[in-house]
């Protein structure tokens, strides 16, 4: 069980990871074409 919750939050990490790299590549583009 512990092993599933460790899992679940390291995908959780990794999500948080790749919205934060779209949005900050969003705002650079943003940025760049305002």
């Amino acid at each position: 069980m512990e092993e599933r919750e460790r899992e679940r939050e390291r995908e959780r990490e990794r999500a948080a990871e790749i919205v934060w790299i779209v949005l900050s590549r969003t705002v650079e583009a943003y940025v760049t074409v305002g």
